[in-house]
């Protein structure tokens, strides 16, 4: 039987795991020497402005709008709206740290 690419899980995770995926790579390239479980503390001390370390990882979201259009064209649209939540997620959570 053929799985359904169809789904809200599906679009729920390819759009929580490509932004992380892209982060970490962009991390492992610029700061090798840091991890990406550091805290908001190590990361004002080691030189990296934590402003700074918020919008690269808005930046990262980027790829959920090449997902998202994916599954439009597919139409997939339960996973797309997964996708669209998942994107709302990090945008949320960016907005809460960058202002608390």
């Amino acid at each position: 039987m053929k799985k359904s690419s169809n789904s809200l899980k599906l679009g729920l995770i390819s759009g929580f795991v490509a932004p992380i995926i892209i982060f970490l790579i962009i991390l492992a390239i610029n700061w090798s020497e840091y991890t990406a479980m550091t805290e908001r503390g190590v990361l004002q001390e080691s030189g990296i402005r934590f402003d700074l370390f918020l919008k690269i990882g808005s930046i990262c979201i980027i790829p959920n709008l090449l997902i998202f259009f994916h599954f439009i064209r597919k139409n997939a649209l339960y996973s797309a709206r997964g996708v669209l939540t998942a994107t709302f997620v990090f945008a949320l959570t960016a907005f809460g740290l960058y202002y608390l």
